[in-house]
């Protein structure tokens, strides 16, 4: 009998010890996989989380990290039945019930999405990735206040996310309160130095409100981190050209033309604007001319090479494409403006007016008001004259001796 009981307790530490080693194996299987899966190897976490399951059907964790495989393969459906089984084992396993709302987000299911949110955030109000997510299902839900709220709530736990301070900086940006979203993405790039996104928005920010040397600056770092945003070359560029950068502005253009193959007749037309502007002509009639292989009546590019042909001193060559121009837009006030000035410093005053007045009705600057008033002179106008000069001086238009020629004429 006392043999008996000792081979009973003998058995039950047997059975004990192999339970024991029997799950360490099964632990370090499991250990295995998690190992795999955070390396990237999505397909091998798979296979070997199947085999933890196979020896232990109720091991939750291997469900929701075979799951998580499972989306990352692109397999979605495998995904939630594996996310929805660790559920059944353990209802209140909260990563099975995060990574479930992060896949129904993902498949645009953002009402479900929430709801699994709002059950974690229940019992954890600090889950800082469930804010997150369930901020940006509000987003998609059209529910933006909603949604800052919950970035705000974020922010308020005070653990330097960068990722919901550019959530919410990015709300504010659609809201067009871009000091407020400045702020935001200033704090985004202060907790992660090396944040493009944040950098990109911050400079676009700077931008909007004319901080145009911490925009360059903030566009600049973006490049020094990835050479791959093909918008930032944009933004830079563009600022270069507001900033008279205009070689600096070809450069940017010349990236996305080139490097990039951005085949867009606007940006061609950007890009022989930095070059005309930086007086390199030559380039910039090559580039016009791209413009209107791209866009054949284009009419400012063919005002831009007539502007060329002038500044080279070839009248009868700029001429042709004025007339060009105006037969393609008869609006274009500029090229009535410069056909006018020409046959003015032609000494064809009668000729000349006659652009000059379409000039003044479509591009009414101080230059053309000044050019018509002396057209109306030569011609005998000098009442007319008098009121284009003086509207010419009134809009800020300088030129050696033009107060002593306002007084002669209107006197």
């Amino acid at each position: 009998m006392l043999l008996s009981k000792m081979s009973k307790f003998l058995l039950m530490v047997s059975l004990t010890f192999y339970s024991l080693f029997a799950f360490s194996q099964i632990s370090r299987t499991y250990d295995n996989g998690a190992a795999l899966f955070e390396q990237g190897d999505f397909q091998g976490a798979k296979v070997i989380m199947t085999r933890v399951i196979k020896k232990s059907s109720v091991y939750y964790e291997a469900y929701t990290i075979r799951g998580r495989s499972y989306e990352k393969l692109n397999m979605p459906d495998s995904a939630l039945i594996d996310f929805n089984k660790a559920l059944e084992i353990k209802p209140d396993f909260l990563p099975a019930i995060f990574f479930r709302g992060v896949l129904n987000f993902n498949l645009g299911k953002f009402d479900l999405a929430k709801t699994d949110f709002d059950v974690i955030l229940k019992s954890r109000p600090d889950y800082i990735n469930a804010l997150i997510y369930r901020g940006r299902s509000l987003e998609e839900m059209n529910k933006k206040e909603e949604a800052i709220q919950d970035y705000t709530t974020a922010i308020n736990l005070r653990l330097k996310n960068h990722e919901v301070y550019y959530r919410r900086g990015l709300l504010y940006e659609k809201e067009r309160r871009p000091k407020d979203a400045l702020w935001d993405f200033d704090k985004s790039v202060m907790y992660k130095s090396d944040f493009v996104e944040g950098y990109l928005h911050r400079g676009k920010m700077n931008q909007l409100l004319g901080n145009d040397d911490e925009a360059l600056a903030d566009f600049d770092k973006v490049l020094s981190l990835t050479d791959t945003m093909r918008e930032v070359y944009m933004n830079r560029g563009d600022l270069n050209f507001k900033l008279k950068n205009y070689e600096n502005a070809a450069t940017d253009y010349s990236v996305l033309i080139d490097k990039f193959r951005v085949k867009d007749g606007n940006l061609y037309f950007k890009r022989a604007d930095a070059y005309f502007l930086d007086s390199n002509y030559s380039a910039a009639f090559k580039e016009y001319t791209r413009v209107l292989q791209v866009k054949p009546r284009f009419d400012p590019a063919i005002v831009a090479q007539a502007k060329i042909r002038l500044i080279e001193g070839k009248p009868s060559s700029a001429l042709p494409l004025l007339r060009k121009a105006l037969s393609f837009n008869p609006t274009n006030g500029e090229a009535y403006f410069l056909k006018g000035k020409m046959l003015y410093e032609q000494e064809k005053f009668a000729e000349a007016l006659i652009d000059l007045n379409q000039a003044v009705k479509y591009y009414p600057s101080g230059e053309s008001y000044f050019y018509r008033g002396s057209a109306r002179f030569e011609t005998g106008d000098k009442y007319g004259a008098c009121l284009d000069l003086q509207e010419a001086v009134k809009q800020g238009y300088k030129v050696d001796g033009i107060e002593d020629m306002v007084k002669r004429v209107c006197n």
